[in-house]
């Protein structure tokens, strides 16, 4: 799905090239430090191969290291 589509879904009425630009280089950047993340989690269990399991604990270890930052934390229920 392109930028400008995810955009348009989001809720804009319009999207500027340089929005759509942005928002593709942003997802780059995001999806490399989720990969890396999904990486250290394989490697913490030990295995080679990356699963869907790494990747959906990278993907909440990332959020939940931005809540921190943003002051936003909540304890897991």
């Amino acid at each position: 799905m392109s930028a400008r589509r995810l955009l348009m879904k989001a809720g804009a009425k319009r999207v500027s090239p340089s929005a759509q630009a942005e928002l593709a280089r942003a997802l780059r950047e995001f999806g490399a430090m989720l990969a890396a993340e999904a990486v250290k989690a394989a490697e913490r269990a030990g295995r080679r191969t990356v699963r869907a399991e790494d990747v959906e604990a990278a993907a909440l270890t990332l959020i939940k290291g931005w809540r921190q930052l943003e002051g936003e934390w909540r304890p897991e229920a």
